[in-house]
């Protein structure tokens, strides 16, 4: 025990003891600091990448576009939209699942009221679509013209169609062709919005 007093009085004593040991906690702490310093800078890296990775992925799928042609498709589209509600609510009116109508009024006559609003709005629809066709995009035009054959479709299925001759299958048919139609509007919808999410006006 002399024997070791004696060393740590000739290396400065208890003053060199704790000398040490700060050293050691400094050490200690400094290699905690820098493991989270490295941790927090890989996190930001991390989140850097993917933001770079979402810009990038933006700007590869961005269209240029002059404001007037901007302009142009939007207003085609605005003009389209507006037809195909009208198409789409005239369709689903020709035979719904919950049909109100006059008793006293012949079914051949209800039948051709029908058919003439559903023409009027599916003909100007059609108009507005193929008049505008240079100015709407390849994946609209697309749904639009699937939505175009199932109203089409559906129209003639009413129109020569009985219910007194076949009701079950007139009535399960008629309810399929109201999900597709419903389905292809909501669709175009969203393919109008993706595609205006892609333009980008150049000056």
């Amino acid at each position: 025990m002399d024997l070791v007093f004696k060393i740590l009085a000739s290396l400065g004593g208890v003053s060199f003891v704790a000398s040490g040991i700060f050293v050691w906690i400094g050490k200690v702490y400094l290699e905690r600091y820098k493991s989270r310093l490295n941790k927090d800078i890989a996190e930001f890296q991390s989140q850097l990448s993917a933001t770079n990775e979402r810009i990038k992925a933006k700007l590869d799928n961005s269209v240029y576009v002059t404001k007037a042609y901007f302009d142009k498709e939007l207003s085609a589209y605005s003009l389209i939209w507006n037809s195909m509600f009208e198409t789409r609510e005239s369709v689903l009116k020709l035979r719904p699942a919950l049909d109100h109508f006059d008793p006293n009024e012949p079914f051949e006559e209800r039948k051709f009221r029908r058919l003439k609003v559903f023409f009027d709005a599916f003909n100007t629809f059609v108009t507005s679509v193929e008049s505008n066709k240079p100015f709407i995009s390849p994946e609209v035009y697309i749904i639009l013209d699937r939505f175009r054959k199932e109203c089409l479709s559906e129209s003639i299925s009413f129109q020569h169609g009985d219910p007194e001759f076949d009701w079950q299958n007139y009535w399960k048919e008629a309810e399929l062709n109201r999900t597709t139609i419903t389905k292809l509007f909501d669709e175009t919808c969203d393919a109008i919005r993706d595609r205006m999410h892609t333009l980008t006006v150049v000056t």
